[in-house]
């Protein structure tokens, strides 16, 4: 199992990057709002922890590499 933490400003953006990232059937773990600054604005942000599969993960790379 692959397990990764995404930080982004909104929630929309970190779920993106899971989706992006690891795919659909990504598990998510846990979700937090960090009151820490975020870039250089310093703005707040959202911490994500998701999971997959290594199964899963080898399917989406052999869809990846495969012609379609």
């Amino acid at each position: 199992m692959q397990v990764k933490k995404f930080e982004a400003r909104t929630m929309k953006e970190a779920l993106e990057m899971v989706k992006t990232q690891l795919g659909p059937d990504a598990i998510i773990l846990s979700a937090r709002d960090n009151n820490k600054s975020f870039g250089l604005v310093g703005e707040g942000s959202v911490e994500i922890t998701a999971a997959v599969s290594e199964e899963t993960l080898q399917k989406k790379e052999i869809c990846r590499v495969s012609p379609a």
